[in-house]
């Protein structure tokens, strides 16, 4: 299910997005941490694209995929189950 939110987007807007499926493994394993941390930063929007359900075109050559934005230009992408750790620095960097 693929949530779409309508928001102005204004300076330092920082966003990461969960490439994922249901049938995928890692993915419902990283699902519940990135729950988490969203939960933590709440100055971060959060997106879930269920690819299964997606039209549009994106770049995603794996699943999962973590890909990190700041103001609407993508700084860092994660591909695979990386620690939780993983996921809290480079939220923390953005």
């Amino acid at each position: 299910m693929v949530v779409r939110v309508k928001f102005k987007w204004t300076s330092k807007m920082k966003r990461i997005k969960l490439y994922y499926t249901d049938w995928c493994n890692s993915c419902t394993k990283l699902k519940p941490v990135i729950r988490d941390l969203e939960s933590r930063f709440s100055n971060v929007i959060f997106e879930y694209l269920d690819m299964d359900s997606i039209t549009e075109f994106h770049t995603i050559k794996s699943i999962p995929t973590v890909v990190f934005e700041r103001d609407g230009i993508e700084v860092k992408r994660l591909t695979g189950l990386q620690s939780k750790y993983a996921y809290e620095y480079e939220l923390k960097r953005l």
